[in-house]
């Protein structure tokens, strides 16, 4: 299971680059945006494109559920061992059939 959570992890972190806009085309200010383009998102003095913004949240959605199959996973590991000391607790135990 942890080599398959490596796995996928290692998988995602180059898709997740490959997708993002690596350096977006500034237009002269006077220029209109054509229709095929992203519009940016404009506030208190900066732009980022919408395509940057896109991939953050993709980013974070990743990290989100890597942390969420990683923290599943560390539970079952805790779980398994639990049963196998009940198990060993059990074999150890004086059978009642005497």
């Amino acid at each position: 299971m942890k080599r398959m959570l490596i796995t996928l992890a290692i998988a995602c972190f180059p898709l997740s680059a490959a997708f993002a806009d690596p350096a977006p085309q500034a237009k002269p200010p006077g220029e209109q945006w054509e229709a095929a383009d992203l519009r940016p998102m404009q506030g208190k003095g900066e732009t980022f494109a919408s395509t940057t913004l896109v991939t953050a949240a993709y980013g974070f959605i990743w990290v989100a559920v890597l942390g969420f199959v990683a923290s599943v996973w560390l539970r079952g590991r805790r779980v398994e061992r639990e049963l196998g000391e009940l198990r060993a607790a059990i074999e150890r135990r004086p059978s009642a059939k005497g």
